[in-house]
Formats: structure tokens, sequence, C-alpha cells
């Protein structure tokens, strides 16, 4: 099948086992995924010049930077994002990166500073960019920012000691900062953040280890207990799944993917060497890099639910052009972020799934009594209208003279697609929603055909 979501749609994924090992004998190529693959480009005049991305939104827009070398041969790197419409440069200060975008456009990341170090930036189009700061002397990074303009980070907090150690920093949507907790150690890292102001990291306990760990504000943070001599979390969705990896004593790295109130694996997934999940969408699907059993080498990977792995390479037309790709993100319309070579020059990409109908995104956050949860669409006809609806049961109906794939169905709204079918719509969700089962659906009303059917079980 070409339907990319078609098996999405088809579980209830807060019921999905708590701990996996990730990784797999053999990454599997699996047919039925096939994906588009487009080059972000290069902010340089000087082509050569590489580029890479980082984080991607639902509206498919994609953080990263590029190199840029200007007409008396200085060479920085710059902070970019990069859509349908093409790619924009966000500062003209020195070397900077952005690391990850949320649905608002606010891109956040990290700008070398004249001394020595990083400091972490945001950039948004109302106010350009504005430094997080931590002190003058204090090196940071941004990692994560969610819907709501929340974000996440670490940064060294012995101002001016050069062996300073790092601690993990959430700030809240109105600006204030909270230091992220060890377990009883020195340092702590913030990795990933969903909607739910939880956070995904690392901190040291009292032995000196790092222990992956998730973390909300005002509380200790969370001894995952994923083992190892080692771990980290790199990333958590709102249902609470967390991802990330651990290290064996003789160095060798595990993906895990953890989530409360079960430690039972999910078939198909097996331990092996030197995988490192790195982002995890609200339907369970994974991104990262895993070492190839059949070629020995480490390669960008997608994990979907039933626990295969798929080499990115092996999802994209052949002879296209592009090597060595490593995903660093993946949205909730399934579309990847990451980087590899296209003809020999770094680039950085945006796989899309090619699927025969639209694709939705769901409610997201999927938060029963939510006010402002919003649904996105892409592949849509166009500037056309497209109608939104939902239902609590399966089944086959027409709505407003369209079919639909569920029963009793709900209109919950209407939006226009954009110039590049893309189509987003705000909603309020009922409390009543809470543990039920949801279904939804949008209709193109220029073509009439629907977009694929989507399930989720509400929090």
């Amino acid at each position: 099948s070409g339907d990319w979501s078609s098996d999405v749609c088809s579980s209830d994924l807060f019921f999905v086992a708590a701990v996996l090992m990730l990784g797999a004998a053999a990454v599997l190529p699996a047919q039925q995924l096939q994906y588009e693959i487009e080059s972000i480009g290069t902010a340089s005049p000087n082509l050569p010049d590489d580029s890479n991305a980082s984080g991607i939104n639902n509206l498919g827009v994609v953080a990263g930077f590029s190199f840029y070398t200007n007409t008396a041969g200085f060479t920085s790197f710059r902070p970019v994002t990069w859509s349908d419409a093409g790619l924009d440069m966000l500062m003209t200060f020195g070397s900077a990166a952005g690391t990850d975008i949320n649905i608002h456009g606010v891109c956040i990341g990290w700008k070398t500073r004249s001394r020595s170090g990083t400091k972490a930036f945001q950039w948004d189009a109302l106010h350009n960019g504005t430094d997080l700061h931590f002190g003058n002397l204090v090196s940071s990074v941004g990692s994560s920012i969610n819907s709501d303009g929340a974000l996440t980070g670490s940064y060294d907090y012995q101002s001016g000691n050069p062996m300073s150690k790092r601690r993990g920093f959430f700030r809240d949507p109105f600006g204030q900062y909270t230091s992220m907790p060890s377990l009883g150690g020195v340092e702590s890292g913030a990795a990933g953040l969903n909607d739910l102001m939880s956070v995904a990291g690392m901190a040291e306990n009292l032995h000196g280890e790092r222990r992956a760990v998730l973390w909300q504000v005002g509380t200790a943070p969370q001894d995952l207990q994923v083992g190892g001599v080692s771990s980290r979390a790199n990333d958590v969705n709102n249902l609470g799944q967390v991802v990330g990896h651990w290290l064996d004593g003789n160095g060798q790295q595990f993906g895990f993917l953890w989530q409360a109130g079960s430690s039972a694996g999910l078939a198909g997934l097996t331990t092996h060497p030197n995988s490192v999940p790195r982002r995890i969408n609200e339907f369970g699907f994974v991104v990262g890099i895993c070492q190839d059993a059949n070629l020995g080498d480490s390669v960008g990977v997608l994990w979907d639910r039933s626990g295969q792995v798929h080499r990115l390479d092996a999802l994209i037309p052949a002879n296209s052009g592009w090597a060595n790709l490593v995903a660093t993100d993946i949205n909730d319309l399934g579309e990847i972020s990451g980087t590899g070579f296209k003809n020999g020059s770094k680039r950085g990409f945006r796989m899309t799934p090619q699927t025969l109908r639209a694709r939705i995104s769901g409610a997201q956050p999927a938060v029963a009594g939510a006010a402002d949860s919003r649904f996105f669409g892409a592949g849509f006809t166009p500037n056309a209208a497209i109608h939104f609806f939902s239902s609590t049961q399966s089944g086959h109906t027409s709505a407003l003279g369209f079919f639909v794939e569920m029963a009793h169905p709900h209109w919950i709204g209407q939006a226009t697609a954009d110039a590049f079918g893309r189509v987003q719509l705000s909603v309020d969700l009922p409390l009543s929603l809470q543990g039920r089962s949801y279904y939804s659906q949008a209709v193109d009303t220029v073509s009439g055909r629907p977009s694929l059917l989507v399930q989720q079980r509400f929090l």
C-alpha cells in the first residue's frame, strides 16, 4: 500500500507497551513506505557550502543552519528555516544554528560568543533574535520548544569556570527560568519537551552516573531505570513515551522506548548495539540511527510501531543522488527532517510520505478539555476549502454530501488550504472525550476525497 498512515490509524497508542529496546539484527527496507525527499538548499551563494536540518514542526517547516561564505571569502554558519516556500536566513550576526521550531514559527538554537562557548537564542518574526540569558560568562544551548513557547536546553552553571558543569533548564511561556535538578550528583541536561511540560533528559546520581530521566517542573527527576552504565532520554511525546539510549560497559549504545505502567516489550524489537533514537511523534514513530548488521555501518532509520526498523535511504526513490541520510526529527504528519549528502554535497532535507490521499495529524495535543488544540494537514488541493469531521465510532457514512470513514460524524470546522496544500484548524476539545477513542478525518471539497483516517485515545 502507498498509504503511509493507514496502519497508523488502526491502533490505540495510549496502550502501547512501555519499555522497548530499539534496534534489530538487520535493518529492513519495508516496501510499503515511500517518501519524497527535498533539499533545504544553502543560504550561501557559494553552492558547495553545507546545510544541516534539525527540527521540523507540524507545518512542515524545518529549522537548521547553513554555512555562508560572503564576497570577501569569510565563512560562518547561519540559522535558517526552510518551508514549502523556500529557505530563509534568520539573522545576520556571527555564527549560529537553529535546533528546533514550533508551530508558531518560533525557532530556538545557539550562537557562538565573542569570547568562547555558545549562547542559547530564540527567534521569531516579531522580535527577531533574543538571547536567553544565564549571565555574561555562561555558555548555553537551546534544544527543544513546544507549541506554547516553553523551551528547554542546557547551560554552564559555574560562570567563568573553564571546567564548569552543565545543568538543564526549562523556560516557561512567560519567560520564567527553572534549573533542572540532578539525582543528587552534579550535572543534568534537558533534551526533549512535550506540550504537557514534561522534559526528557539526563541527571547525575550520587555515584556520578548519568541516568535517563523524565522531569516536571517543581518535582525531582524520575530515573527511568533503563539500565547500562549511563543513559540519556532524548525526547518525550504527549503520551509520555520517552526515547533515548543507554551505554553498556563496552561503550556500545542501545536504544530504548519507555512508558510508565508496563515493562513489556513490543514484538519485533530486539537489543542491538549502536542504536540511538532521537525523536518520537504522537503516533509512536521514532527516528534516529542504528547499526545495520548486514552492512556493519550506522545508518539513519525510522522505527515503526510494530518494531521494524527502516533504512531512510530505502524509503526514497532509487538513484536520487542522496546518501548517508541521518534523521533529526519527525512530525505528526510523518515528515522527517535530517541531513545527508546530495550528489556529494552535505545538505539538510525533508522527507515527505507519499500517500494516495491527504494526511492529517489528528488533534494535537490530544488532551480532553484543551483549548486551542490543532489539526494539521498536507496533500490537499491548494486553496481548497477543507471540512474536518470527528466521531467516537468507526464506520462508513456521508457528511455534508461527502464520504467519511466514521459513524455519526460531527462537523468540527472548516479551513482553507494554502498554496501548497497545507491546512490547520484550531478547536477546543470537550472534557467528555477523556479516555475515549476518537476518529478524525478531513475532506477536500474540490476533489471530494477524504484524508486518511486518524484514530487517537484522549488523555
